[in-house]
């Protein structure tokens, strides 16, 4: 009957062990784990912009034969992934082919949110920073009122306006939101904007634009129907405030009863 190794032994034979040059050992798992882990590497932010049209580079990504980066715009062409192009930089035609490498080092290159200091927790792919700070949540917001003007988060702006021992000390309400309802039995909301223009001189009268829309909520915050309850209004120049040419808006949104 053969005999039946222990589990010590075992684990030793499932180990790899090497040495290196000077004899020390090392356990290739432990090395495989070590390599996939990822490496900081601080490196200039030219290096993942296309060498022609300076966009973003992002997959899939082609290069000359001097290791020059360009965008598919820029490099692509045959459907072998080739193309015969001006290379400015070597400053001749030059074949591009593409990089698979490249590709898997600008899709896994991240950076913090711009809107990092006001909330944002993400990283995002360098190629897509636009896009992301083009609809985070956490973009800073403005109260012109103040001077210097305040600057923070949705959330520090409504902190902001409504801190009772604050500048301005705003009245404010809650409203349940309901989005998830079938559409025939959501909720209307009625939304009025006014605009205001600056203060009139003693005996006239100051203008004002109101625009009144009606709109069903939505299960997705973002993409309510636009075309049933878009708000805008037309003002001339004499509704603008100051040098700067500020709008002043004031907007109230009403549950239907």
């Amino acid at each position: 009957m053969p005999s039946v190794p222990s589990p010590a032994a075992t684990a030793k034979s499932a180990a790899v062990v090497k040495r290196d040059e000077e004899g020390a050992e090392h356990n290739g798992g432990a090395m495989l784990a070590e390599e996939e882990e990822p490496a900081n590497l601080d490196l200039p932010k030219k290096l993942f912009h296309c060498a022609a049209c300076r966009a973003p580079l992002k997959p899939p990504v082609f290069k000359c034969e001097k290791e020059h980066f360009v965008c598919c715009a820029c490099g692509g062409g045959n459907r072998d992934g080739t193309a015969n192009r001006h290379c400015g930089r070597c400053g001749h035609d030059v074949s591009y082919t593409h990089s698979e490498f490249m590709d898997g080092v600008v899709g896994a290159y991240k950076v913090p949110c711009p809107y990092k200091q006001h909330g944002c927790a993400s990283s995002i792919v360098y190629h897509a920073a636009a896009d992301h700070k083009a609809k985070c949540a956490h973009a800073p917001c403005y109260c012109f009122e103040c001077t210097p003007p305040f600057e923070g988060s949705p959330a520090e702006l409504l902190r902001h306006l409504t801190a009772p021992s604050g500048k301005h000390s705003w009245l404010t309400d809650k409203i349940k939101y309901e989005g998830n309802a079938d559409a025939d039995s959501r909720p209307l909301y009625t939304g009025v904007l006014w605009v205001d223009g600056p203060p009139a001189a003693p005996g006239h009268l100051r203008g004002s634009v109101q625009v009144k829309g009606d709109v069903a909520s939505c299960s997705v915050p973002g993409e309510v129907d636009m075309e049933q309850g878009l708000l805008h209004a037309h003002v001339n120049p004499s509704m603008l405030h100051g040098e700067s040419g500020e709008v002043h808006l004031r907007l109230r949104i009403t549950k239907f009863p």
